[in-house]
């Protein structure tokens, strides 16, 4: 029964069913009085964007090893965490490669690590980074050693401290932009590797804060330099920031850092790690169930826009043994979440130590290229749909609301070269499924088809179209319950032909008449 398996998930709308998610905020909804529709103008790009590719890559991917935790949590020594540095050879860097890729991928914008926590710039920093002492653990005292870990003559760069000898940042930064693409700047605010930062090791640290003002000042300066050559150099569309639990915002001095960035480039946008100074919400890995909201100094909520920043396997940095890749269904499934949220993906691929990226990750990304050309329409400009209990999956909204977009994400087809089987095999396939046989046995006309049954409640405009986005498929709806001189709408029903399904998640468009309105009453006549 080689088709069994594949009819499996087909014919569970038929048996069960198959909506099990749901998005939570309406149309027009707002935050704390501030609009999904009213947004600064600097982020509407952001807003429209909804697919970014978040890039970890340091010296880290040289062994493998986990970036900056792994030092920092022992997992392994500092020493040889630094040792990387001398692998770091980017031999096979094709930055216009990668651009071209994320563009394939369908993404907006990209993000890459200019620095992570393990202090190791990849551009041409002119900051120094002295040498630290260090220890083997948290019951011998933090010491210099020798030989030193770095020449601390030169900056802290894989510029100037490995093979790679040139700055990485510049010419990605450049090939995104040729491909049309936003660039993002990841930069770490904490550095474990610089001498006057207060943090080191998840056991042992240099100094507290209090004890050593002086000291804390030398790191911020040396920190706000560097954010500053990010900006002068680059001219990042987005900062992308990390590392802001440690201290608060007034030991970061996050204003300065806002102010500063914004004198050079006042379009500039920034995550929300910087400590009540950023300009949207960044949950990490896990889908979020309500829709997140930036929160400011006041305690109140004050952006609705928001990303969700996730790994394509189960680590963020390249790592030889983590094969557990996230298939392109799921990330497709859980990109049409955020989309019915209102929200950005920034998902995240790591580049080996020789600039090359997986095969796997190429392929996820190729996949997503494919699903994203086809329900373009559906994704970039839209706003979130329906809340919760009109569609049982995620919805968008055209910008003028008045086309509605159903994403059936509980159901997969199957590709064009494996859809068209024997009457006898469906059948089989069909009972093995329901667990029938002999005289309970179905048997299905070869010209009736099947197909999935999609129910929408409370649509209290009338529908003028329904296609199946991507095809050629159009639907007739079905309302049933109307009672005419009742203001309650009725039920629709969209028979959704089996042939007509995506192989990952497929898409309804429901032109309708007027913009969407909808019924949120508790049922009955009125």
């Amino acid at each position: 029964m080689r088709h069994s398996v594949v009819f499996l998930v087909g014919l569970m709308c038929l048996v069960q069913g198959f909506f099990g998610g749901g998005q939570l905020l309406a149309k027009g909804s707002c935050t704390n009085g501030r609009c999904a529709d009213s947004i600064a103008p600097k982020m509407q790009w952001f807003a429209d964007a909804k697919l970014g590719i978040f890039i970890h890559w340091g010296i880290y991917a040289v062994e493998g090893t986990s970036e900056s935790w792994s030092f920092h949590s022992r997992q392994t020594t500092y020493p040889y965490y630094m040792s990387q540095l001398k692998g770091f050879g980017a031999e096979k860097y094709d930055p216009k490669a990668w651009a071209a890729l994320i563009k394939e991928s369908g993404a907006q914008y990209a993000v890459i690590t200019t620095q992570h926590h393990d202090g190791v710039a990849l551009w041409e920093t002119k900051q120094l980074t002295p040498n630290t002492p260090w220890s083997l653990s948290s019951k011998e005292p933090l010491k210099m050693q020798k030989p030193a870990l770095w020449n601390a003559k030169l900056p802290l760069s894989v510029v100037a401290q490995s093979p790679a000898k040139r700055d990485v940042i510049a010419p990605f930064a450049s090939a995104l932009r040729e491909q049309g693409l936003k660039f993002g700047a990841y930069y770490s605010l904490l550095d474990w590797s610089h001498n006057d930062y207060p943090g080191f090791f998840n056991d042992q640290g240099r100094y507290k804060l209090a004890e050593d003002p002086i000291r804390w000042q030398r790191f911020l300066q040396f920190m706000h330099g560097q954010i500053g050559e990010l900006s002068a150099q680059f001219h990042p569309d987005l900062f992308w920031f990390d590392g802001d639990w440690e201290h608060s915002n007034e030991e970061w001095n996050a204003p300065k850092i806002r102010q500063d960035i914004l004198a050079a480039n006042p379009n500039a946008i920034m995550n929300g790690r910087l400590q009540g100074y950023g300009d949207y919400a960044t949950p990490e890995q896990n889908m979020p169930i309500t829709k997140p909201t930036l929160v400011g100094l006041d305690g109140k909520p004050y952006s609705p826009l928001w990303e969700l920043c996730m790994t394509s396997n189960d680590n963020w940095g390249w790592r030889p043994n983590d094969t557990l890749m996230k298939t392109s269904n799921e990330v497709i499934r859980i990109f049409s979440e955020c989309l019915g949220m209102g929200g950005n993906l920034l998902l995240d691929i790591g580049p080996k130590a020789d600039g090359t990226i997986t095969w796997e990750q190429t392929r996820l990304l190729k996949d997503l290229g494919r699903w994203t050309s086809k329900h373009a329409e559906a994704i970039y400009g839209s706003k979130s749909g329906m809340p919760l209990g009109h569609f049982y999956g995620p919805s968008t909204i055209s910008k003028d609301s008045t086309i509605l977009y159903l994403f059936i994400t509980q159901v997969q087809g199957m590709s064009r070269d494996d859809k068209y089987i024997e009457a006898e095999e469906l059948e089989e396939a069909i009972n093995e499924v329901l667990g029938k046989s002999g005289e309970d046995a179905i048997e299905i006309d070869g010209g009736s088809g099947m197909g999935c049954s999609v129910m929408v409640k409370g649509l209290k405009n009338q529908i003028e179209s329904v296609q199946v986005l991507g095809t050629d498929f159009v639907i007739k709806p079905k309302v049933v319950g109307k009672i005419s001189w009742s203001s309650v709408p009725g039920t629709v029903f969209i028979e959704v032909p089996f042939d007509a399904l995506d192989s990952n998640v497929t898409v309804l468009k429901l032109k309708l008449k007027g913009p969407l309105s909808l019924y949120q009453g508790a049922g009955g006549f009125h």
